[in-house]
């Protein structure tokens, strides 16, 4: 969890408000912000914000990663295996997404 308002500036946000989750709840994403281009850094691995959501709602592999985030295998609904790496902020119905790529060869 990102708690540090510092460690949030220096990071960068841009916040998607998504539709509700199926139990109703609406879920807010935020990505990670390339600090040169001020685009989502998703964007430099040819992934958008609607697949990241579509994998991290799909069914898939949800597993821990480094440092207490989180990464989720699975796919699109255009079939593309993706990688998201996210951090869920504790206590809120929100999601930091670092980063995400799309898997190839045997890693998918």
């Amino acid at each position: 969890m990102i708690e540090d308002n510092a460690l949030r500036s220096v990071l960068g946000y841009a916040s998607l408000i998504s539709n509700p989750s199926p139990g109703g709840r609406a879920v807010e994403f935020r990505f990670f912000l390339d600090p040169e281009t001020g685009l989502p850094h998703v964007y430099e691995h040819g992934v958008d914000e609607e697949e990241v959501e579509q994998v991290l709602r799909g069914p898939g592999e949800d597993l821990p990663a480094a440092r207490g985030s989180r990464m989720k295998l699975g796919r699109t609904a255009a079939g593309r295996y993706l990688q998201v790496i996210y951090v869920p902020d504790e206590g809120s119905d929100h999601v930091f997404v670092i980063t995400a790529y799309e898997l190839a060869g045997k890693a998918k």
